[in-house]
């Protein structure tokens, strides 16, 4: 009896699949619109390339090169930063090197109408205000 797996080229690679199945002898057959039925002796002899994305007896066929495990590439050595820009006229440059919490201890932060609770910003107090607060 012959064996035969029934693949299903992906779309991109039907052509090219087509046309390594017809240079066979004999020519490798289809079994559906979609699908060839190619013999077991024949299918190790494959090139990978047409079987990449296609399904073969049903399942996804996976490339051994693509399924290889993993390795971390060589770490580069660090470069070191580029320098900054130097500019004589320091004061048009606002310092936002605070090193104050961004609530500021209570002033300049963003108070809920409904409670005691304060937020760092409008966007907080607003979700709190739709979550806990909704008067629907």
């Amino acid at each position: 009896m012959l064996n035969i797996i029934r693949i299903e080229p992906a779309p991109a690679r039907r052509r090219a699949f087509a046309a390594w199945a017809v240079a066979q002898e004999p020519k490798v057959r289809t079994c559906s619109a979609t699908e060839f039925a190619v013999p077991a002796d024949l299918y190790a002899s494959m090139p990978e390339d047409i079987l990449i994305g296609s399904t073969v007896d049903g399942h996804r066929y996976v490339s051994p090169e693509l399924d290889a495990p993993f390795t971390e590439p060589a770490l580069e050595p660090a470069r070191e930063p580029a320098p900054a820009p130097v500019s004589d006229d320091d004061s048009s440059i606002p310092d936002d090197t605070s090193t104050e919490p961004a609530s500021g201890g209570g002033s300049g932060g963003y108070a809920c109408p409904h409670c005691p609770r304060e937020f760092t910003t409008r966007r907080g107090r607003d979700t709190h205000t739709r979550a806990v607060h909704n008067e629907g």
